[in-house]
């Protein structure tokens, strides 16, 4: 009985070591006293069975300590960016400071483009100014001479008929759009002293009416057909706030109806202060235009609407020249 209980013994010794980290040299050294504390403390054999003096002097296993400055440092992590659970942390270690970018001066608009100023009037008591004048339109001409003044630059007069302008429709509106002046020459050319006072009135004004129609000023300045006035005439211009033009140089393109005729007769006429006259109804006139402006140009003459070239043309007034 006593062999087997050694060999009982035995097996729990091995596995006691290995179970609480004891050398196997120290088993070896005593496996008997070993063997006998570890039965009594598995409660495999009684402890009456050894006596309490034995059992006091039985040595006990070694226990490895782990030093505290070790047990207490923070094992190492490494962040994989998920948490507890393998899911995302949503946490991570900051980056390392980066630093500021530095500040860079707002945008700014670009620059307003320079607005031209408005150019000044011409002096027309220091200059050589001459005012073009056509009457009788608007016609189916009309729109190629804007076309000629605008290549050139020049501003002109237009004496309009009222009957025309329904004809021509936008074409007196275009005129003031391109800064010419729109004068009133009655409404369909009629001869007026000979007329009623009525009758006077009503040329007058449905002219006058059919001209702002189109967007134009109410005109200041009138032309008499044929240049024919008489005091009832003159006291309708006052009347209404506009003043009589007539002219000095008559180019006569109605009867020539050739370019280079009109183109000379308006050079050998043409003075500081002229107001020369022609009719925007004919081609030829049209025609004469283009070497007419250069020609008076190359002569030092600077073209100007007819209010320009008498500055402040009274109502009821009658002007053929400045």
């Amino acid at each position: 009985m006593r062999r087997g209980a050694a060999l009982a013994t035995a097996s729990l010794s091995v596995l006691l070591s290995l179970a609480l980290g004891t050398s196997a040299v120290a088993l070896r050294e005593e496996p008997q006293a070993h063997a006998e504390r570890a039965a009594v403390e598995a409660h495999d054999v009684p402890s009456g069975a050894l006596g309490a003096e034995r059992l006091a002097a039985l040595p006990r296993p070694a226990v490895t300590t782990v030093p505290a400055a070790v047990a207490d440092a923070p094992r190492a992590v490494v962040d994989d960016g998920r948490g507890a659970g393998g899911s995302p942390s949503g946490t991570s270690s900051p980056p390392e400071a980066q630093p500021a970018p530095a500040p860079t001066a707002a945008p700014q608009p670009p620059p307003e483009p320079a607005v031209a100023a408005p150019a000044a009037a011409p002096d027309c008591a220091a200059l050589a100014c001459v005012a073009l004048t056509f009457d009788d339109g608007p016609g189916p001409d009309t729109g190629r001479l804007l076309d000629e003044l605008a290549a050139r630059a020049v501003h002109a007069t237009f004496f309009v008929v009222g009957r025309q302008i329904a004809k021509e429709p936008g074409a007196v509106a275009r005129e003031v759009a391109a800064g010419h002046v729109v004068g009133n020459h009655t409404w369909d050319h009629a001869m007026l002293p000979s007329l009623s006072d009525e009758a006077l009135a009503a040329e007058l004004d449905t002219t006058s009416q059919a001209i702002v129609a189109e967007g134009a000023p109410a005109p200041t300045l009138a032309r008499p057909p044929y240049g024919s006035l008489s005091p009832s005439v003159t006291q309708a211009f006052a009347s209404r706030g506009m003043a009589g033009v007539l002219w000095d140089v008559d180019t006569e393109d109605w009867k020539n109806r050739d370019a280079g005729v009109t183109t000379e007769r308006a050079l050998a006429g043409a003075h500081p202060g002229a107001i020369i006259l022609m009719h925007d109804i004919h081609p030829s006139t049209v025609d004469a235009v283009p070497g007419l402006v250069d020609a008076l140009r190359a002569r030092g003459f600077t073209l100007v609407t007819v209010p320009q070239l008498l500055a402040t043309p009274v109502a009821g007034g009658v002007y053929a020249h400045r």
